[in-house]
Protein backbone atom coordinates (compact mmCIF):
# COMPACT_ATOMS: atom_id res chain seq x y z
CA UNK A 1 0.00 0.00 0.00
CA UNK A 2 1.54 3.42 -0.95
CA UNK A 3 1.53 5.68 2.54
CA UNK A 4 1.52 9.04 0.18
CA UNK A 5 -1.80 8.15 -1.59
CA UNK A 6 -4.37 9.98 -0.68
CA UNK A 7 -6.72 7.33 -0.15
CA UNK A 8 -4.55 6.60 2.76
CA UNK A 9 -6.18 7.47 6.05
CA UNK A 10 -3.90 9.52 8.61
CA UNK A 11 -3.12 8.50 11.82
CA UNK A 12 -4.47 11.14 14.41
CA UNK A 13 -3.20 10.46 17.93
CA UNK A 14 -5.74 10.79 20.80
CA UNK A 15 -5.63 14.20 22.83
CA UNK A 16 -4.77 13.94 26.27
CA UNK A 17 -7.77 13.93 28.71
CA UNK A 18 -7.54 17.49 30.52
CA UNK A 19 -6.65 17.25 33.98
CA UNK A 20 -9.37 18.32 36.32
CA UNK A 21 -8.86 20.38 39.13
CA UNK A 22 -10.12 19.77 42.79
CA UNK A 23 -13.01 22.12 43.89
CA UNK A 24 -11.59 23.99 47.18
CA UNK A 25 -12.40 22.23 50.11
CA UNK A 26 -15.48 23.29 52.38
CA UNK A 27 -13.56 23.30 56.17
CA UNK A 28 -10.24 22.98 57.18
CA UNK A 29 -9.08 19.56 57.29
CA UNK A 30 -7.09 19.90 60.48
CA UNK A 31 -10.66 20.99 62.45
CA UNK A 32 -11.05 17.64 63.49
CA UNK A 33 -7.34 17.31 65.18
CA UNK A 34 -7.40 18.34 68.33
CA UNK A 35 -6.04 21.81 69.58
CA UNK A 36 -3.96 23.30 72.53
CA UNK A 37 -5.85 25.58 75.09
CA UNK A 38 -5.73 29.55 74.28
CA UNK A 39 -3.55 31.39 77.00
CA UNK A 40 -6.24 32.72 78.58
CA UNK A 41 -8.31 29.44 79.28
CA UNK A 42 -4.97 28.48 80.63
CA UNK A 43 -4.88 30.75 83.25
CA UNK A 44 -8.41 30.20 84.01
CA UNK A 45 -8.05 26.37 84.84
CA UNK A 46 -4.94 27.57 86.84
CA UNK A 47 -6.54 30.09 88.98
CA UNK A 48 -9.96 27.59 89.61
CA UNK A 49 -7.05 24.72 90.72
CA UNK A 50 -5.67 26.98 92.89
CA UNK A 51 -9.05 27.87 94.24
CA UNK A 52 -9.68 24.52 95.09
CA UNK A 53 -6.25 23.68 96.54
CA UNK A 54 -6.94 26.32 98.90
CA UNK A 55 -10.89 25.83 99.66
CA UNK A 56 -9.46 22.12 100.53
CA UNK A 57 -6.64 23.28 102.78
CA UNK A 58 -9.28 25.57 104.94
CA UNK A 59 -11.55 22.94 105.43
CA UNK A 60 -8.87 20.66 106.68
CA UNK A 61 -7.57 23.55 108.83
CA UNK A 62 -11.12 24.65 110.05
CA UNK A 63 -11.70 21.12 111.14
CA UNK A 64 -8.38 20.33 112.67
CA UNK A 65 -9.10 23.69 114.89
CA UNK A 66 -13.17 22.55 115.33
CA UNK A 67 -11.57 19.18 117.07
CA UNK A 68 -9.30 21.18 119.53
CA UNK A 69 -11.57 23.25 120.31
CA UNK A 70 -13.89 20.62 120.83
CA UNK A 71 -10.91 18.89 122.99
CA UNK A 72 -10.01 21.88 124.89
CA UNK A 73 -14.16 22.25 125.54
CA UNK A 74 -14.39 18.72 126.92
CA UNK A 75 -10.90 18.98 128.76
CA UNK A 76 -12.10 22.56 130.88
CA UNK A 77 -15.82 20.94 131.28
CA UNK A 78 -13.72 18.10 133.52
CA UNK A 79 -11.65 20.11 135.38
CA UNK A 80 -15.00 22.80 136.22
CA UNK A 81 -16.33 19.61 137.63
CA UNK A 82 -14.03 18.80 139.50
CA UNK A 83 -12.98 21.75 140.69
CA UNK A 84 -16.75 22.60 141.23
CA UNK A 85 -16.81 22.15 145.14
CA UNK A 86 -13.43 24.70 145.26
CA UNK A 87 -15.11 27.40 143.97
CA UNK A 88 -16.76 30.21 146.53
CA UNK A 89 -19.10 33.36 145.79
CA UNK A 90 -17.31 36.45 144.96
CA UNK A 91 -18.62 38.22 148.27
CA UNK A 92 -16.87 36.04 150.48
CA UNK A 93 -19.37 33.79 151.35
CA UNK A 94 -18.40 29.78 151.56
CA UNK A 95 -20.13 27.36 149.79
CA UNK A 96 -19.75 23.93 151.64
CA UNK A 97 -19.92 20.95 149.62
CA UNK A 98 -19.32 17.52 150.74
CA UNK A 99 -17.16 15.85 148.41
CA UNK A 100 -17.58 12.63 149.60
CA UNK A 101 -21.26 13.55 148.47
CA UNK A 102 -20.67 15.35 144.88
CA UNK A 103 -18.70 13.24 142.89
CA UNK A 104 -18.43 15.00 139.59
CA UNK A 105 -18.36 12.43 136.69
CA UNK A 106 -15.97 11.45 135.28
CA UNK A 107 -15.45 12.20 131.60
CA UNK A 108 -14.05 9.48 129.57
CA UNK A 109 -13.69 10.67 125.60
CA UNK A 110 -11.16 10.36 122.63
CA UNK A 111 -9.65 13.02 123.37
CA UNK A 112 -8.47 13.20 127.22
CA UNK A 113 -7.56 9.10 126.18
CA UNK A 114 -5.14 10.43 124.00
CA UNK A 115 -3.84 13.34 126.22
CA UNK A 116 -3.12 10.44 128.47
CA UNK A 117 -1.35 8.57 126.86
CA UNK A 118 0.84 11.35 125.17
CA UNK A 119 2.07 11.79 129.18
CA UNK A 120 3.04 8.38 129.53
CA UNK A 121 6.74 8.66 129.22
CA UNK A 122 8.23 4.88 128.90
CA UNK A 123 10.25 3.18 131.60
CA UNK A 124 13.38 2.71 129.06
CA UNK A 125 13.53 6.63 128.34
CA UNK A 126 13.81 7.73 131.74
CA UNK A 127 17.52 7.38 134.09
CA UNK A 128 17.35 8.16 137.87
CA UNK A 129 20.46 8.12 139.70
CA UNK A 130 18.86 6.72 142.90
CA UNK A 131 22.19 6.06 144.00
CA UNK A 132 22.79 9.34 144.82
CA UNK A 133 21.51 11.36 147.45
CA UNK A 134 17.57 13.02 146.70
CA UNK A 135 17.53 16.59 145.75
CA UNK A 136 14.55 17.22 147.74
CA UNK A 137 11.76 15.91 149.47
CA UNK A 138 8.04 16.75 148.41
CA UNK A 139 4.63 16.09 149.37
CA UNK A 140 4.86 12.19 148.76
CA UNK A 141 8.29 11.36 148.60
CA UNK A 142 11.83 11.71 147.65
CA UNK A 143 12.50 13.83 144.41
CA UNK A 144 15.77 12.39 142.35
CA UNK A 145 17.85 14.24 139.44
CA UNK A 146 17.16 12.28 136.29
CA UNK A 147 17.19 12.32 132.85
CA UNK A 148 15.07 11.65 130.00
CA UNK A 149 14.59 11.52 125.95
CA UNK A 150 12.37 11.33 123.48
CA UNK A 151 10.63 14.85 124.96
CA UNK A 152 8.64 16.75 121.94
CA UNK A 153 9.63 19.74 123.86
CA UNK A 154 13.52 18.89 123.41
CA UNK A 155 12.88 17.20 120.22
CA UNK A 156 14.05 13.81 121.78
CA UNK A 157 17.73 15.25 123.29
CA UNK A 158 18.57 14.12 126.20
CA UNK A 159 17.58 16.78 129.11
CA UNK A 160 17.90 16.58 133.14
CA UNK A 161 14.81 16.20 135.37
CA UNK A 162 13.71 15.78 138.39
CA UNK A 163 11.73 12.79 139.18
CA UNK A 164 9.33 12.77 141.89
CA UNK A 165 8.10 9.64 143.87
CA UNK A 166 4.67 8.82 143.93
CA UNK A 167 2.96 6.43 146.74
CA UNK A 168 1.37 3.15 145.69
CA UNK A 169 -1.49 4.21 147.15
CA UNK A 170 -2.70 6.66 144.08
CA UNK A 171 -4.30 4.79 141.48
CA UNK A 172 -3.31 6.06 137.80
CA UNK A 173 -6.59 7.46 137.06
CA UNK A 174 -6.14 9.77 140.25
CA UNK A 175 -2.81 11.10 138.94
CA UNK A 176 -3.87 11.36 135.15
CA UNK A 177 -6.82 13.38 136.13
CA UNK A 178 -4.63 15.86 138.33
CA UNK A 179 -1.59 15.92 135.80
CA UNK A 180 -3.14 16.67 132.44
CA UNK A 181 -4.27 20.32 133.10
CA UNK A 182 -0.81 20.54 134.30
CA UNK A 183 1.15 19.01 131.57
CA UNK A 184 -1.40 21.05 129.34
CA UNK A 185 0.22 24.37 130.10
CA UNK A 186 2.56 26.27 128.08
CA UNK A 187 6.58 26.47 129.16
CA UNK A 188 6.76 29.93 131.12
CA UNK A 189 9.75 31.49 132.58
CA UNK A 190 8.59 31.58 136.33
CA UNK A 191 7.02 28.03 136.57
CA UNK A 192 8.36 24.99 136.90
CA UNK A 193 7.27 22.68 133.18
CA UNK A 194 5.78 19.63 133.77
CA UNK A 195 7.14 16.98 131.08
CA UNK A 196 4.79 14.01 132.21
CA UNK A 197 4.91 10.47 133.87
CA UNK A 198 6.10 7.42 134.33
CA UNK A 199 3.36 5.36 135.77
CA UNK A 200 3.86 1.98 134.29
CA UNK A 201 6.55 0.56 136.35
CA UNK A 202 6.87 0.73 140.14
CA UNK A 203 7.58 3.13 141.55
CA UNK A 204 5.80 5.85 139.64
CA UNK A 205 7.01 9.08 138.99
CA UNK A 206 6.02 12.73 137.58
CA UNK A 207 8.95 14.14 135.75
CA UNK A 208 9.31 17.54 135.67
CA UNK A 209 11.56 20.53 134.82
CA UNK A 210 15.09 20.39 136.77
CA UNK A 211 15.96 23.51 138.30
CA UNK A 212 19.71 23.73 139.64
CA UNK A 213 19.94 25.97 142.49
CA UNK A 214 17.34 24.51 145.23
CA UNK A 215 14.67 25.84 147.03
CA UNK A 216 14.25 29.60 147.83
CA UNK A 217 13.86 28.60 151.55
CA UNK A 218 17.22 27.24 151.43
CA UNK A 219 18.99 30.09 149.58
CA UNK A 220 17.05 32.28 152.27
CA UNK A 221 18.01 30.59 155.02
CA UNK A 222 22.12 30.49 153.98
CA UNK A 223 22.41 33.75 152.36
CA UNK A 224 20.38 35.66 154.51
CA UNK A 225 22.73 35.84 157.70
CA UNK A 226 20.62 33.55 159.93
CA UNK A 227 22.17 30.20 159.21
CA UNK A 228 24.06 30.61 162.88
CA UNK A 229 20.44 31.20 164.41
CA UNK A 230 17.56 29.17 164.74
CA UNK A 231 14.65 29.30 162.13
CA UNK A 232 12.24 30.17 164.85
CA UNK A 233 14.28 33.18 165.94
CA UNK A 234 12.32 36.31 167.02
CA UNK A 235 11.90 38.57 163.73
CA UNK A 236 13.37 41.83 165.43
CA UNK A 237 17.18 39.83 166.22
CA UNK A 238 17.59 39.66 162.33
CA UNK A 239 21.45 40.14 161.69
CA UNK A 240 23.42 42.75 159.63
CA UNK A 241 25.36 40.14 157.66
CA UNK A 242 23.60 38.56 155.51
CA UNK A 243 24.28 38.48 151.32
CA UNK A 244 20.82 39.18 149.89
CA UNK A 245 20.13 42.60 148.44
CA UNK A 246 16.60 44.47 148.94
CA UNK A 247 16.71 44.27 144.90
CA UNK A 248 17.25 40.60 144.95
CA UNK A 249 14.38 40.62 147.35
CA UNK A 250 11.84 42.29 145.06
CA UNK A 251 12.78 40.26 142.14
CA UNK A 252 11.57 37.02 143.88
CA UNK A 253 8.75 38.28 145.24
CA UNK A 254 7.89 39.70 141.59
CA UNK A 255 9.11 36.49 139.70
CA UNK A 256 6.57 34.58 142.35
CA UNK A 257 3.57 36.75 141.12
CA UNK A 258 4.26 36.54 137.77
CA UNK A 259 4.17 32.39 137.63
CA UNK A 260 0.86 33.08 140.10
CA UNK A 261 -0.54 35.65 138.01
CA UNK A 262 0.25 32.66 134.58
CA UNK A 263 -1.14 29.91 136.65
CA UNK A 264 -4.56 32.11 138.05
CA UNK A 265 -5.05 33.09 134.81
CA UNK A 266 -4.96 29.13 133.66
CA UNK A 267 -7.68 28.30 136.44
CA UNK A 268 -4.82 26.41 138.24
CA UNK A 269 -5.19 26.73 142.09
CA UNK A 270 -1.71 26.15 143.76
CA UNK A 271 -2.97 25.05 147.34
CA UNK A 272 0.54 24.94 148.78
CA UNK A 273 2.70 28.04 148.03
CA UNK A 274 5.67 28.85 150.28
CA UNK A 275 9.35 29.47 149.82
CA UNK A 276 10.28 25.50 150.03
CA UNK A 277 7.80 24.96 146.62
CA UNK A 278 9.85 27.80 144.75
CA UNK A 279 13.11 26.85 142.87
CA UNK A 280 15.50 28.90 141.72
CA UNK A 281 17.36 28.66 137.84
CA UNK A 282 21.18 29.28 138.00
CA UNK A 283 20.75 32.97 137.14
CA UNK A 284 18.87 33.20 140.86
CA UNK A 285 15.37 33.84 138.79
CA UNK A 286 12.27 31.76 140.81
CA UNK A 287 10.49 29.21 139.44
CA UNK A 288 6.78 28.37 140.87
CA UNK A 289 6.92 24.50 141.71
CA UNK A 290 4.42 21.55 142.73
CA UNK A 291 1.63 23.36 141.90
CA UNK A 292 -1.51 21.55 141.22
CA UNK A 293 -1.47 18.64 143.53
CA UNK A 294 -3.12 19.16 146.28
CA UNK A 295 -6.50 17.20 145.68
CA UNK A 296 -3.45 13.97 145.54
CA UNK A 297 -2.15 15.08 148.59
CA UNK A 298 -5.49 14.89 150.42
CA UNK A 299 -5.74 11.22 148.97
CA UNK A 300 -2.50 10.41 150.86
CA UNK A 301 -2.57 12.20 153.88
CA UNK A 302 -4.70 14.65 156.09
CA UNK A 303 -1.89 16.38 157.83
CA UNK A 304 -1.63 19.84 157.38
CA UNK A 305 2.00 20.43 156.65
CA UNK A 306 1.28 24.17 155.03
CA UNK A 307 -1.43 25.16 157.75
CA UNK A 308 1.08 28.46 158.46
CA UNK A 309 0.58 29.57 154.77
CA UNK A 310 -3.23 28.65 154.97
CA UNK A 311 -5.79 31.55 154.97
CA UNK A 312 -8.54 31.76 157.95
CA UNK A 313 -11.59 29.97 155.74
CA UNK A 314 -9.26 27.11 154.48
CA UNK A 315 -8.61 26.27 157.92
CA UNK A 316 -12.00 26.48 158.59
CA UNK A 317 -13.29 24.32 155.52
CA UNK A 318 -10.43 23.04 154.41
CA UNK A 319 -11.35 24.32 150.50
CA UNK A 320 -8.75 25.58 148.29
CA UNK A 321 -8.88 28.41 146.14
CA UNK A 322 -7.14 31.55 144.18
CA UNK A 323 -7.75 33.74 147.38
CA UNK A 324 -6.36 31.27 149.46
CA UNK A 325 -3.57 31.46 146.83
CA UNK A 326 -3.03 35.59 147.40
CA UNK A 327 -2.96 34.86 151.18
CA UNK A 328 -0.01 32.34 150.79
CA UNK A 329 1.78 34.96 149.01
CA UNK A 330 1.49 37.39 151.45
CA UNK A 331 3.42 34.73 154.05
CA UNK A 332 5.76 34.27 151.35
CA UNK A 333 6.71 38.33 150.70
CA UNK A 334 6.93 37.82 154.88
CA UNK A 335 9.40 34.65 154.73
CA UNK A 336 11.93 36.52 151.86
CA UNK A 337 11.79 39.77 153.85
CA UNK A 338 12.69 37.60 157.12
CA UNK A 339 15.13 35.77 155.27
CA UNK A 340 13.16 32.24 155.60
CA UNK A 341 12.00 32.71 159.26
CA UNK A 342 8.99 30.27 160.14
CA UNK A 343 5.42 32.19 160.08
CA UNK A 344 3.80 32.16 163.51
CA UNK A 345 7.03 30.51 165.27
CA UNK A 346 5.48 32.25 168.51
CA UNK A 347 1.75 30.27 168.28
CA UNK A 348 1.06 26.80 167.80
CA UNK A 349 -1.27 25.13 165.34
CA UNK A 350 -3.77 24.38 167.63
CA UNK A 351 -3.78 28.38 168.30
CA UNK A 352 -3.57 29.22 164.86
CA UNK A 353 -6.71 29.42 163.38
CA UNK A 354 -8.16 30.90 166.75
CA UNK A 355 -5.63 33.60 166.37
CA UNK A 356 -6.19 34.49 162.78
CA UNK A 357 -9.91 34.82 163.16
CA UNK A 358 -9.82 37.19 165.47
CA UNK A 359 -7.54 39.04 163.52
CA UNK A 360 -4.13 38.30 164.53
CA UNK A 361 -1.66 39.08 162.07
CA UNK A 362 1.84 38.09 160.84
CA UNK A 363 4.11 41.36 162.48
CA UNK A 364 5.84 43.26 159.24
CA UNK A 365 9.47 42.63 159.70
CA UNK A 366 12.42 45.90 160.53
CA UNK A 367 13.52 47.62 157.48
CA UNK A 368 10.27 46.43 155.65
CA UNK A 369 9.53 49.31 152.90
CA UNK A 370 5.90 50.66 153.12
CA UNK A 371 4.97 49.39 150.16
CA UNK A 372 6.05 45.69 150.56
CA UNK A 373 4.65 46.45 154.15
CA UNK A 374 0.94 47.34 152.56
CA UNK A 375 1.39 44.52 149.87
CA UNK A 376 1.59 42.19 152.29
CA UNK A 377 -1.61 43.41 154.60
CA UNK A 378 -3.92 43.72 151.60
CA UNK A 379 -3.35 39.86 150.94
CA UNK A 380 -4.45 38.90 154.51
CA UNK A 381 -7.79 40.79 154.13
CA UNK A 382 -10.09 38.40 156.21
CA UNK A 383 -12.53 39.08 153.20
CA UNK A 384 -11.30 36.99 150.73
CA UNK A 385 -12.98 39.94 147.66
CA UNK A 386 -10.63 42.44 149.13
CA UNK A 387 -7.61 40.73 148.58
CA UNK A 388 -5.63 41.79 145.27
CA UNK A 389 -5.30 39.48 142.84
CA UNK A 390 -1.82 38.26 141.06
CA UNK A 391 -2.03 40.13 137.98
CA UNK A 392 -2.60 43.65 140.76
CA UNK A 393 0.55 42.50 142.59
CA UNK A 394 2.58 41.66 139.57
CA UNK A 395 2.16 45.32 138.43
CA UNK A 396 2.79 46.86 141.43
CA UNK A 397 5.45 44.63 142.19
CA UNK A 398 7.48 45.71 138.32
CA UNK A 399 6.85 49.36 139.03
CA UNK A 400 8.80 48.70 142.36
CA UNK A 401 11.16 47.07 140.65
CA UNK A 402 11.74 49.09 137.72
CA UNK A 403 11.72 52.43 139.90
CA UNK A 404 14.47 51.07 142.27
CA UNK A 405 17.11 49.53 139.73
CA UNK A 406 19.51 51.53 137.67
CA UNK A 407 18.24 50.07 134.60
CA UNK A 408 15.15 47.40 134.40
CA UNK A 409 13.20 46.94 131.38
CA UNK A 410 10.04 45.08 131.25
CA UNK A 411 8.09 43.42 128.15
CA UNK A 412 5.00 44.61 127.41
CA UNK A 413 3.24 41.76 128.77
CA UNK A 414 5.74 41.72 131.73
CA UNK A 415 6.48 38.05 130.60
CA UNK A 416 10.14 38.70 129.39
CA UNK A 417 12.53 40.91 131.16
CA UNK A 418 15.92 41.88 131.63
CA UNK A 419 18.06 42.82 134.84
CA UNK A 420 20.84 44.50 133.92
CA UNK A 421 21.82 45.76 137.63
CA UNK A 422 24.56 44.02 140.62
CA UNK A 423 21.55 42.21 141.99
CA UNK A 424 24.46 40.39 144.41
CA UNK A 425 26.76 42.22 146.12
CA UNK A 426 30.31 40.06 145.68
Amino acid sequence: MDVNSPDTPTYIPPKPAERSTLPPPDSDPCSSCPRLLPEWALAVLIVLLLVVAISVGLNVMFVYKKRRLQRDLAIKAHLDMQKSSYTRKSNGNDIAQDRKAVKPPILRTKTIALKKSRIEIPRENIGISVSLRSIGDGQFGHVWKGETRGLTVNDGHVIPVAARELPASLTDDDILDNLVPLWSLKTHENVVQVFGCCLKTEPSYILTEYVPNGTLFTYLRTNGGIARTSVYANIDTLEADHQITVMEQNLFAFDVANGMEYLANKKVIHGNLCAHNILLTGEKRCKVADFGLTTLSNLVTKDGIYEMWMSPERLSDGLCSAEDDVWAYGVLVWEIMTYGRRPYSELGKENLQEMLISGYRLIVPQGCDQTTANLMKSCWQEKEGERPTFEKIKNQLGDKVEEEADYFALGSNMDSYYACVNVIDS
